[in-house]
């Protein structure tokens, strides 16, 4: 029997991985604490790109951006540019 998932969630994909459905590739954001304690495993090393992807922040030209607009932009920046292995995101 060939069962597969498809999502358009990171975060889907991410908790169907933890309860056990297979295996997904996932940012190490999301999966450091559980690869840490050995709760999943990192497989394929040898097929991870060497680049980075970048995170973007886009947003319409105006003469003025909204503080909240700018606040989070600002807050993106911080955080992506700190060693991913060290970044502590709250998930919802």
């Amino acid at each position: 029997m060939h069962l597969s998932l498809e999502v358009n969630s990171g975060q889907a994909l991410y908790e169907a991985i933890l309860a056990g459905g297979g295996i997904g590739r996932v940012i190490q954001v999301l999966s450091q604490r559980e690869l840490t304690s050995g709760q999943l495993v990192h497989l394929l090393k040898e097929y991870e790109a060497d680049n980075e992807v970048g995170i973007y922040a886009v947003f319409p030209a105006q003469r003025y951006l909204l503080p909240k607009v700018q606040c989070f932009v600002e807050f993106l920046a911080k955080s992506f540019s700190q060693d991913m292995t060290s970044l502590s995101i709250p998930l919802a």
